[in-house]
């Protein structure tokens, strides 16, 4: 059954920075058979994507209020919507070298919107401890049948970390700020947070701008610029690596997609559906690797 949900919420300031210095850019171009995680809906305001002139990030107005997030988040099914194919399948090459690199045995990591732990199950063949904090009831029990310490809230957590992990999870945060602050707060000294995100200032943003591809979910509400990163207090940014975001994007796959998107991106197949930006060109994640201090 589809859930009728007020998107009503929007924001006077920048929600990253607090400036009043903001502009619309885009009407926002969901797609009809829309879902909110696992959960079909039916928003009530058409969404609009905004800039910051402040601290350059984006985000997005008209968004689903977060109360109503918490209880969408909550009753779904993750698993059964995202990807659970092995995290060293299902990520590119260079993706699971990075993270290699990253991780020795008996490091401590935990993973901030874990799903089903394709990525702690990664970390712990690798030597580390793994701690989890996922909203979903349900990937909390998978998690904890895989052996992974499982959380609702990072407030839970009792003890400090060395590696907090976040992958396509801060656009979903309506208070970044205090996210970093709960992050800064639960690592060790010079301990690491890694932030896997979409990168609004790439090649396949400023191609497909309003039908970019990972500004049209509704869970999808910040996108931070390199200028707030780097200047996030009791941080230091050591690393920005530029990647695809899995690989779906390379390959046969992406062959595909380019041969039914890209004639639409250049203006033909007029009345056809927008170019999606699916697949890109060249990588459209990024990865921040940020240092305690």
């Amino acid at each position: 059954m589809t859930q009728i949900i007020d998107n009503s919420l929007f924001f006077s300031n920048c929600p990253l920075c607090n400036s009043e210095n903001i502009e619309k850019v885009y009407s926002l171009n969901y797609s009809r058979n829309l879902f909110y995680s696992t959960t079909q809906i039916q928003l009530t305001n058409n969404p609009e994507l905004w800039n910051c002139n402040q601290c350059e990030s984006s985000f997005t107005q008209y968004c689903v209020n977060e109360l109503d997030s918490y209880e969408l988040y909550a009753q779904s099914q993750s698993g059964e919507r995202w990807k659970t194919a092995p995290f060293e399948k299902e990520k590119t090459k260079d993706v699971v070298n990075f993270f290699l690199k990253q991780i020795k045995s008996g490091t401590t990591v935990l993973d901030i919107g874990a799903n089903t732990g394709e990525f702690l199950n990664f970390a712990k063949k690798l030597g580390a401890e793994t701690v989890a904090v996922e909203y979903s009831e349900q990937s909390r029990t998978f998690l904890k049948a895989k052996a992974h310490k499982a959380f609702k809230s990072i407030n839970e957590l009792d003890s400090k970390v060395d590696m907090i992990t976040a992958f396509d999870l801060v656009e979903h945060v309506y208070n970044l700020p205090q996210f970093m602050d709960n992050c800064l707060d639960k690592l060790k000294p010079n301990g690491k947070l890694i932030i896997f995100t979409g990168d609004i200032s790439s090649w396949g943003y400023k191609k497909s701008k309003a039908n970019w591809w990972y500004i049209n979910f509704p869970e999808h509400i910040v996108f931070p610029s390199k200028k707030f990163v780097s200047e996030l207090k009791g941080f230091r940014l050591l690393e920005k690596k530029n990647c695809y975001n899995s690989q779906y994007f390379l390959g046969l796959n992406f062959s595909i997609a380019a041969i039914l998107n890209y004639p639409k991106a250049f203006g033909f197949r007029k009345g056809k559906s927008p170019y999606t930006g699916l697949p890109s060109l060249f990588p459209d994640h990024i990865i921040w690797v940020l240092e305690k201090i």
